[in-house]
């Protein structure tokens, strides 16, 4: 198994808003599925709610991207 790791500098303030994002799934999660509301898709309302990066990761194993706005 190949296992990649990422280093991402961000702001203060993305990083506060990262935060938050986990803190708000923590919350209220959703159901957990293969397809769907992964850990990926997880993941991605992270960086997306932190302005890290917009409108998903593109390339993750799933079909479909889900943004909290």
């Amino acid at each position: 198994m190949v296992s990649t790791l990422i280093l991402i500098t961000v702001t203060p303030t993305q990083s506060s808003l990262f935060d938050q994002a986990w803190k708000n799934l923590k919350l209220s999660p959703g159901s957990f599925n293969l397809l769907g509301g992964n850990c990926s898709i997880h993941t991605s309302i992270a960086f997306v709610e932190a302005n890290i990066v917009s409108g998903g990761i593109p390339g993750l194993d799933t079909p479909k991207i889900y943004t909290i706005n």
